[in-house]
């Protein structure tokens, strides 16, 4: 009986060393995993503070060269525009309402 026990704990312990071994592979891969991850965190942080400062950078020469650059509004057209869509309007709503009235 001694025996049996005797291997059964040599049996157990074999089993923890693999555990065991199997643990401290895995701690060996997460650790070059975490600094993977890592590295790629920080080179995104330097990306996006670039990418902060180009749209600061940018801003700036926006605001340098605004009064530069300026929009031309073409009130001809306009005017045309707004007036097509005020006599389709009027049109409509002389239809319904003589829609409604002969009804």
């Amino acid at each position: 009986m001694e025996e049996q026990e005797l291997n059964n704990i040599k049996i157990n312990m074999a089993e923890l060393k693999n555990d065991i071994s199997y643990i401290k592979d895995a701690l060996v891969e997460n650790k070059a995993q975490h600094k993977e991850i890592m590295s790629k965190i920080d080179h995104l942080g330097d990306t996006f503070q670039g990418k902060i400062q180009d749209k600061a950078d940018q801003k700036e020469v926006m605001i340098k060269f605004s009064d530069y650059v300026t929009k031309e509004s073409f009130t001809t057209i306009q005017r045309i525009v707004y007036g097509l869509s005020g006599a389709i309007l009027l049109a409509f709503v002389y239809a319904l309402i003589d829609g409604v009235i002969k009804r």
